[in-house]
């Protein structure tokens, strides 16, 4: 196990990522820290993929401000017939856990020529995305440009970590990247869902490049399927020559009970 320490002075960028003015941890950000967990466990195997990511309690960052707030992370090593598998949580300081995830780690890189599906979209209705329809802020007003939506999903240019002065960490993951994914489903399930809704779970993170690109990237959100109160999408992310750098598969997005 090993234990990470979160406060102002060292993710200042976190301050845009709150609910009524206290910070909360992303689950972008919650995967980076079990990717790079995995990693410092296991050195020589450099490429992985996150399987069955679950949001168990979210974290509100209460010492923020003061003090700052710590957590564990902890694997337990998992039977594998190929390369190192490890059974993962996040804990906070009471002993809550807050995260689960299986790690996969491989010797060899993922592979992905799986064409990217084209989507039959509308114009964004130009409705300002970081007021009303999105809580994010300052640091974490990550998409550049939305493309168009419909009923079958959305597309857009984002802003990843380099692009977003999100420096001075190693990062595993395009964290930045991946949460504005997040924050397009969330404006896609706004659309069927008709109100707020936040992620819940991944099914599968996979990443096909040793490290996050320099400029901005294109992401598309497909929908995999829709219920009442809930909807699972695929997100792709690709650089700006189309390389599928990025893919979070069976994403699950429920909806905020409403006052």
């Amino acid at each position: 196990e090993l234990e990470i320490d979160v406060a102002r002075n060292s993710h200042a960028y976190l301050e845009g990522h709150a609910i009524n003015g206290q910070p909360v941890l992303p689950l972008a950000l919650a995967a980076e820290w079990l990717s790079r967990a995995a990693r410092s466990f296991r050195p020589g195997l450099p490429q992985a993929a996150l399987h069955d990511i679950k949001v168990l309690k979210g974290i509100r960052l209460g010492g923020f401000e003061n003090g700052g707030d710590r957590f564990i992370v902890q694997a337990t090593p998992l039977m594998a017939e190929h390369g190192v598998q490890m059974q993962m949580l996040i804990r906070d300081a009471k002993g809550h856990t807050n995260y689960s995830a299986r790690v996969e780690l491989l010797p060899e890189p993922n592979q992905s020529d799986q064409p990217l599906a084209a989507l039959a979209l509308e114009p964004w209705p130009g409705q300002p995305l970081y007021q009303d329809l999105l809580f994010h802020r300052g640091s974490f007003e990550l998409i550049e440009q939305l493309a168009g939506i419909s009923d079958q999903g959305i597309a857009a240019t984002l802003r990843g970590v380099a692009h977003a002065g999100w420096n001075g960490e190693s990062w595993q993951l395009d964290v930045a990247a991946l949460d504005a994914g997040l924050q397009m489903a969330v404006l896609f399930g706004r659309r069927m869902l008709g109100g707020p809704n936040l992620p819940t779970g991944i099914d599968q993170i996979r990443t096909f490049g040793p490290t996050p690109c320099d400029g901005l990237l294109n992401a598309t959100v497909y929908r995999r399927a829709l219920g009442l109160s809930s909807f699972t999408t695929d997100i792709v992310f690709t650089d700006d020559c189309g390389k599928r750098v990025a893919e979070l598969l069976g994403v699950h997005n429920h909806a905020l009970a409403q006052a």
